[in-house]
């Protein structure tokens, strides 16, 4: 099955990514890592490309003053994926008020400093907000707002999952044009395949041998006929995968056009 979900191998040594990755490796989706020319991460669907570069709290403003931040929008904006509309996104990671807030701080009479919140300056708010105003209006990049690592992780997991649903439903409609002449084994593969993507289906004849215990697991026990299922890499096969697997198994054909 080809894998929908890359991530910057430059970015996945951070700290903060390390965390997020761990978020969507829980959340049971599949992902390479590797270079990119754009983007921190890259969702790949059907007709769409995602590209999300990703700042955190103390990088956003840092950049967003350098020539880095205009140059990383560039690349994204100029991406090509063939085939795909390219969509980019800025995701920022934390909490919005380090946009017109600045840390400060006094000392207390036994030398230990106390850190606040102090506005920033009339002209500095402006001159955020107008870089932000750019972003959103003259670049055309939507800004994605999550609080910490977890929400991103989630975030990513939830873009990947969606994708990936449209891209089963394509599978099955082609799955009609099978050739008939294939052998057995090959035709139950190509069946299961078109269900739940191939490295799945090969997982579960792995442990169920045939077509028929499938069937027969997904009818009388429902998702709990394929419960520790896991690749060979030890991951385990994602829930919306077994329960899809399970509704087409057991799904009454009597309301079929």
């Amino acid at each position: 099955m080809i894998k929908m979900l890359f991530i910057d191998s430059n970015e996945n040594s951070t700290e903060g990514m390390k965390k997020t990755i761990n978020v969507i490796k829980n959340e049971g989706r599949e992902f390479y890592v590797k270079p990119l020319d754009a983007g921190d991460v890259i969702v790949l669907g059907q007709s769409k490309a995602y590209i999300i570069e990703i700042k955190r709290e103390g990088d956003l403003l840092s950049s967003m003053n350098s020539d880095r931040m205009w140059s990383e929008l560039a690349r994204m904006k100029e991406a090509k994926v063939e085939g795909k509309e390219v969509i980019p996104i800025l995701l920022f990671e934390g909490n919005m008020k380090v946009l017109s807030w600045r840390y400060g701080g006094s000392y207390g009479s036994g030398g230990q400093r106390k850190t606040k919140y102090l506005f920033r300056s009339k002209g500095e708010i402006k001159s955020v907000l107008a870089r932000l105003h750019s972003i959103l209006n003259i670049w055309k990049i939507p800004l994605m707002t999550t609080a910490d690592y977890y929400q991103t992780g989630l975030y990513i997991s939830w873009l990947d999952e969606s994708i990936d649903r449209e891209k089963k439903e394509k599978e099955l409609r082609i799955s009609i044009d099978i050739p008939k002449d294939i052998p057995p084994e090959k035709m139950a593969f190509e069946i299961l395949g078109a269900i739940v993507g191939g490295k799945t289906a090969m997982a579960i004849l792995r442990k169920h041998k045939t077509l028929y215990n499938v069937a027969k697991s997904a009818y009388v026990e429902g998702v709990k006929g394929f419960e520790g299922l896991k690749y060979e890499d030890g991951r385990k096969i994602p829930q919306n995968l077994i329960k899809r697997l399970v509704d087409v198994f057991t799904v009454s054909g009597e309301n079929i056009d």
